[in-house]
């Protein structure tokens, strides 16, 4: 946790609210204290660890977040 103000890069979290493996906590903390200036942290409420696997649609959607989320970051 120590070099997290080193990371000067672009983040993109996509993480369930239910997630029994990553706590939302570590993106958060992650979204605090990075040096970053482009964070983005978006919670899927009711999704699990993979989060584009999701059956009810939650999976259409994060694939189409990250994909919508580089494409901002790429067009010039």
């Amino acid at each position: 946790m120590s070099h997290l103000a080193d990371i000067t890069w672009p983040i993109f979290f996509l993480q369930g609210d239910v997630d029994p493996l990553c706590a939302l906590t570590g993106a958060q903390a992650v979204m605090d204290k990075a040096s970053s200036t482009d964070k983005t942290l978006k919670v899927m409420k009711g999704a699990y660890h993979l989060v584009h696997w999701e059956p009810k649609g939650e999976g259409t959607q994060a694939v189409k977040d990250i994909v919508d989320w580089v494409k901002e970051r790429c067009t010039p």
